[in-house]
C-alpha cells in the first residue's frame, strides 16, 4: 500500500468513527492532517525497512532491536526512559534463545517467545516487547496478520471502542495482549495489523 492510499485510509478511519470521536472535527479539519499521516506512515515503513535490511544476522537484529536506535541515530521515544541495564538483560535473555528464535516463522509465535524471555525484566512492559518483536520480525520478514497487539495507546483506544460496542468484549478477554484484527471496525481493520496498531496509538486522543 503506498503512502497516498494509506493516508486516505487513515482519514477514513477517523471520518468513519465520527460518531464516537469528540475531536473528529478538529482533527479532520487540520491542514496538516495529510502531512501528519504521510509522516507517520513513512517513518514506520522506513524504520522497519532499516531494521529488516541493516542486520547481517539474527544476533545483530536482536542487538539493534533492543538498543532501540533508529536509522537517524536517535533513540526511539518509546524506549528512551528504560534503565541502561535493561538493554543488556534483554539481549542476554534473547540470545540464550537464539536457535529457537531463528526457527520461528510466525509473528505471533515470535512475540510469545520474546514475551516469555524478557517480560520478567523490571522495566520491560508490553510496549517494549511489541517494539522489539516488530524489529526482529522485520529482519525475519514475518508480520502480524490476524492480530493487533495491545499496549499503551492502542489498548486505551480499543478499550474505548469496546465501551461504544464497536469491539466485542470477549475479543480482549480471550487474550489481553492482543485482539483479533477482525474484531475492529472496518475502517481500522483495512489498515492491516501493523498500521492498525499505529493508527490506534497515534489517534487514541480522538477516541478518549
Amino acid at each position: 500500500m503506498d503512502s497516498d492510499e494509506l493516508v486516505e485510509d487513515y482519514k477514513l478511519g477517523i471520518a468513519g468513527l465520527d460518531l464516537i470521536c469528540d475531536r473528529r472535527t478538529e482533527l479532520v479539519g487540520c491542514e496538516n492532517l495529510r502531512e501528519g499521516c504521510v509522516c507517520c506512515h513513512d517513518q514506520l515503513e522506513g524504520d522497519l525497512k532499516w531494521f529488516g535490511e541493516k542486520p547481517q544476522s539474527l544476533c545483530e537484529a536482536i542487538e539493534l532491536a533492543v538498543n532501540s536506535k533508529l536509522r537517524t541515530g536517535n533513540h526511539h521515544a518509546h524506549q528512551c526512559k528504560l534503565r541502561k541495564t535493561v538493554y543488556g538483560e534483554a539481549k542476554k535473555k534473547l540470545n540464550e534463545r537464539l536457535d529457537k528464535l531463528d526457527s520461528i516463522d510466525s509473528f505471533d509465535v515470535l512475540y510469545d517467545e520474546i514475551y516469555c524471555a524478557i517480560s520478567s525484566i523490571r522495566g520491560i512492559g508490553p510496549l517494549a516487547i511489541y517494539d522489539f518483536t516488530l524489529r526482529v520480525a522485520a529482519y525475519k520478514d514475518i508480520w502480524p496478520k490476524e492480530y493487533v497487539y495491545l499496549h499503551a495507546g492502542a489498548l486505551e483506544a480499543v478499550l474505548f471502542l469496546e465501551t461504544k460496542k464497536l469491539v466485542v468484549k470477549t475479543a480482549i478477554l480471550n487474550n489481553p495482549r492482543r485482539i483479533e484484527l477482525s474484531a475492529l471496525p472496518e475502517q481500522i481493520r483495512d489498515l492491516g495489523s501493523v498500521h492498525a496498531e499505529n493508527f490506534l496509538c497515534i489517534y487514541k486522543g480522538c477516541f478518549i
